[in-house]
């Protein structure tokens, strides 16, 4: 009995020994959860850095901005232009529609393209042939494109099973009548412009000032070669064409026909007032009074 205890006590020994070695490395090692605290703290960095990039605003918004940004300026461009040109001016003062001051500038090259066009057939055709016959061929040209363009459509719709409306149905339904106030205000400004003609001829012709009936002799004098190098229809086409091209041209070069036309304005100026001192005394009284 006395041999058998020794061992016993021994592996008490060694349990105890090993029991408090381990747990002395238990204390010593770091538990397993803090490491992963650790990783987890970054993964809440993170996520604030991602809903801080969602907040700030995205950078393919930018390029929209600076597009809008800049098609503004290109608007205040053309406003000024309009209000600085000359021409534009004169045809706003009197009543001309803006779509037309618009056709004239070139503002839509597809209408104006169109128009010119158009237009120049029409004058050149008139040069060749009588009038009654281009406006009897335009017009048949202009219901056979209507008539093709409406059976055309019809057969498409019946195929298709989409309706067989009239595709020229939003033209049709639109109002095309002159109202009665639009016309009135044409008739009275016409008449106005009429009476500031007749007085003005009238004035010229019965030489109130004797100046500018010399001025207007010289008018007709240089019309009476014009009308014998060109016919009227010929002038229809020549002012049809500078209609188009000179307001455009004045437009992109202001400046410079703004300086020439004072040289020359200054220069005639400079010969009347020469031409006026020569005139007798008495005809000088005259139009001094």
């Amino acid at each position: 009995m006395s041999d058998s205890t020794p061992p016993e006590t021994d592996n008490l020994l060694d349990i105890d020994s090993t029991g408090t070695e381990n747990q002395d490395v238990s204390s010593t090692t770091p538990p397993f959860d803090e490491p992963a605290k650790e990783e987890e703290e970054p993964s809440l960095n993170i996520e604030n850095v991602s809903d801080e990039k969602e907040d700030t605003p995205a950078v393919e918004d930018l390029p929209t901005d600076r597009t809008e940004t800049e098609e503004k300026p290109d608007e205040a461009i053309l406003a000024t232009k309009e209000l600085t040109s000359r021409p534009a001016r004169w045809m706003k003062e009197h009543g001309v529609d803006q779509r037309i001051i618009d056709l004239i500038y070139w503002r839509c090259l597809k209408k104006t393209g169109i128009v010119v066009v158009t237009g120049l057939v029409l004058l050149f055709s008139l040069t060749m042939y009588t009038f009654l016959s281009v406006v009897t061929f335009f017009s048949m040209a202009l219901l056979t494109v209507s008539l093709l363009y409406r059976v055309g459509m019809t057969v498409m719709g019946a195929i298709q099973k989409t309706g067989t409306d009239n595709p020229f149905k939003t033209i049709l339904e639109r109002d095309v009548d002159i109202p009665k106030e639009k016309a009135v205000e044409v008739v009275e400004v016409s008449i106005d412009q009429i009476n500031q003609l007749t007085k003005e001829l009238k004035r010229l012709f019965l030489v109130e000032d004797i100046v500018d009936s010399i001025k207007f002799g010289l008018l007709l004098w240089v019309l009476s070669y014009v009308g014998a190098w060109f016919n009227a229809l010929t002038l229809i086409i020549i002012d049809f064409i500078l209609l188009f091209s000179l307001p455009r041209l004045y437009e992109d070069h202001q400046e410079k026909v703004d300086e020439y036309m004072s040289i020359a304005r200054t220069q005639i100026s400079s010969v009347i007032e020469q031409a006026k001192s020569k005139l007798p005394a008495k005809l000088q009284k005259q139009k001094t009074s």
